[in-house]
């Protein structure tokens, strides 16, 4: 029998998706966050991750030691295999998952539980803006790819991040857990 889910976090750059995740663990004991691996330097990003090199991350790929891995913006991302006993056996995990994994996670993954957070695209503009220096082209086309549709089958709890962080917490504790929780 399954004890916990894992909770896969979606959503466009700049959504908060670390901010609602880190806020949601320190709110309800149930979560905790899952440590990604991760191909970028250890001081970069909002999140604790483990920074490895590419041809170190390669081999672990080849040796199965991810649950699921994937590349994004020029990275490669990696939940470890521990993750799988780790929901077996009691609390509810949550990570930020690539929006194009979200398939393989219902496949390769014990219970798993989407969240598409989204924000209105002026409020996704302005974060990006905050954000600091990007590229002319990531800055005018990430918000375009704000909007996309779920694989077949995968289904999904659409929390809105335009409202407070408070508000933002208490409507996805409310998804997961009830209202009584």
């Amino acid at each position: 029998m399954i004890a916990g889910r894992f909770i896969c976090l979606v959503g466009p750059f700049g959504v908060g998706k670390d901010t609602v995740m880190a806020d949601l663990a320190a709110h309800d004991a149930r979560l905790q966050l899952v440590r990604r691996v991760i191909t970028r330097p250890s001081d970069a990003g909002s999140e604790a991750f483990d920074s490895l090199y590419h041809s170190t991350f390669a081999t672990k790929v080849r040796n199965g030691e991810f649950a699921l891995h994937w590349q994004a913006h020029g990275l490669s991302y990696g939940s470890q295999r521990t993750v799988n006993h780790t929901v077996a056996v009691g609390p509810d995990l949550l990570s930020n998952l690539s929006r194009s994994k979200l398939a393989a996670a219902q496949s390769q993954l014990a219970s798993p539980h989407v969240i598409v957070l989204s924000a209105d695209q002026d409020i996704l503009q302005t974060r990006l803006n905050f954000r600091g220096p990007e590229t002319i082209d990531d800055s005018s086309i990430r918000p375009k790819r704000a909007q996309f549709e779920l694989p077949l089958k995968v289904a999904a709890t659409h929390i809105d991040n335009s409202v407070s962080l408070e508000d933002t917490i208490t409507g996805a504790l409310d998804a997961l857990y009830g209202l009584r929780g």
